[in-house]
């Protein structure tokens, strides 16, 4: 399937979540930029249910695929926090187990920066690029 996304080449199980995915980023970005943290993080573990029939163990690479190639062409900012909410909502609702981390570590002007990665059965699929920077301080 031709894709929209130079560069890029999605198949048509990538291309049939796109807007799905793109209504999960914005759901994220709305909630950090207005919600305690607390709160955004608390209710993003809950459990779904299964809403698919045929769930498979790579689907989690699908979803990790099309949310980084839509992060950043969304018009809002799509940071590592806002793509792991959205990232670990999605695969919440295909009955896949995903953890959040979130690290810090100091900048060259001395400041805490913050970093959030997504994890599925130990292996990255958000953020990774650049985790090992960070000190992790939790994780949901």
């Amino acid at each position: 399937m031709k894709s929209f996304f130079p560069g890029r080449r999605f198949t048509v199980k990538e291309f049939s979540i796109i807007p799905e995915a793109l209504i999960w980023l914005m759901i994220s970005r709305i909630r950090v930029s207005l919600l305690h943290s607390g709160r955004y993080l608390s209710t993003s573990v809950r459990a779904h249910p299964v809403r698919f029939s045929q769930v498979t163990e790579h689907d989690y690479l699908v979803v990790a695929k099309v949310i980084n190639g839509l992060a950043s062409r969304t018009p809002w900012s799509s940071t590592c926090l806002v793509k792991a909410l959205a990232a670990h909502r999605m695969l919440a609702m295909r009955g896949i187990k995903s953890k959040i981390h979130l690290g810090v570590k100091k900048s060259d002007s001395k400041e805490l920066e913050a970093h959030a990665w997504l994890s599925v059965d130990g292996t990255v699929i958000i953020g990774g690029e650049n985790m090992h920077e960070y000190r992790e301080v939790t994780s949901l």
